[in-house]
């Protein structure tokens, strides 16, 4: 008999608010989670994370709104959904490095109080002045919105490889 391989098993999660969970809900999520065999989980729909003190890290994220917030801590966000349609990701202290597809449909407004802001991209233009640096500009239609504001710390905002979907996974094989 031919030795067939186990399906993979996913856990898909939908609108995810951290910083205002209900501590009671997420036990009982990790506890049914630790019970099952899943190979992978996956994060959709609205993402909110906040903290007071701490960094926020958000990796390969398929979320079509992103909400970060923290007080004292960086924020890292990078984004693999070239159709986000709003990212807002604001510190009082801290650096804020969002990175995007570089075939993203995004509206982008960076802002930085007392720091300094970087762009990959050339449609993002830099202006305001020492104590209220701004960029912004159009990225492909701009049909989504990103916003990004530091008090305190640097702004940046990288371009990632956009994937290409159109082969599929059989070219993918070759």
């Amino acid at each position: 008999m031919e030795h067939q391989p186990r399906p993979l098993r996913l856990a898909h999660l939908t609108d995810l608010h951290f910083g205002a969970e209900d501590p009671a809900v997420v036990a009982g999520l990790r506890a049914d989670l630790a019970g099952q065999d899943v190979d992978r989980v996956l994060v959709s729909g609205d993402l909110t994370m906040e903290t007071v003190s701490g960094e926020i890290i958000l990796a390969d994220s398929s979320a079509q709104r992103v909400a970060a917030r923290t007080i004292s801590g960086a924020i890292t966000c990078d984004v693999d959904n070239p159709f986000a349609s709003e990212i807002r990701l604001d510190t009082t202290s801290g650096e804020i490095t969002a990175r995007v597809p570089e075939d993203a449909d995004l509206a982008v407004d960076l802002n930085a109080t007392s720091g300094r802001i970087a762009s990959s991209f050339p449609q993002v233009q830099l202006g305001g002045r020492p104590g209220m640096r701004n960029a912004r500009g159009k990225l492909g239609a701009g049909t989504g919105h990103l916003y990004a504001h530091a008090i305190s710390g640097n702004v940046s905002l990288l371009a990632r490889p956009a994937e290409d979907l159109s082969g599929g996974p059989e070219e993918a094989k070759s």
